[in-house]
């Protein structure tokens, strides 16, 4: 896992820690030509927006993601049902599509993130990373598809919540909106 960019600026930066998923983005509000500099050379502005490439859930993308991923050709299908029970365990199917005209290889195998989140919380909070099952699917077949079933617990919370999933290190990813019902 790559380690989190620290971003401070001058020699005595004031800092405000953001919580990221692996770590902690310091972003400083002081440098004299207005730019903010992380530890890995990356720029950003003193105002705390940060220049760059950033992922879904707001964790710096890796180096790896930011060059093209073999794995970048596929698309994503989610089926999530529509209404859930606040604090059971979801069940929903991922389909990896493969639009090219040659196979596309799982090897290494890849991870993927998860979340579901209600009102007032961040993705953070309920973000699940795992691996695909590459044994029992080690490509995807030009013009092909797979589906994945898929577990994730539901918030407790009734309301309406906020669904992602994407496939790390790439541009592979969908989500969308459900509805959490009490039991």
């Amino acid at each position: 896992m790559p380690q989190p960019s620290r971003f401070a600026a001058g020699p005595q930066p004031s800092q405000a820690n953001v919580v990221v998923s692996h770590g902690t983005l310091d972003v400083g509000a002081g440098s004299r030509d207005g730019r903010v500099r992380s530890s890995d050379g990356r720029v950003g502005r003193r105002d705390g927006h940060i220049i760059g490439p950033v992922s879904t859930f707001g964790v710096p993308v890796s180096s790896q993601a930011q060059n093209s991923s073999p794995l970048d050709v596929l698309t994503v299908s989610i089926a999530m049902p529509v209404t859930l029970a606040a604090g059971t365990m979801a069940s929903y199917t991922v389909t990896l599509h493969n639009p090219a005209s040659h196979p596309v290889s799982l090897s290494p195998c890849p991870s993927y993130a998860e979340f579901i989140v209600g009102p007032g919380t961040s993705p953070a909070s309920g973000l699940h990373r795992y691996y695909l099952n590459c044994q029992a699917v080690a490509q995807i077949p030009a013009h092909g598809s797979v589906t994945f079933g898929m577990r994730i617990p539901a918030p407790a919370t009734a309301g309406q919540a906020k669904f992602g999933w994407a496939l790390q290190g790439t541009s592979v990813e969908g989500g969308g909106a459900v509805t959490v019902v009490a039991p």
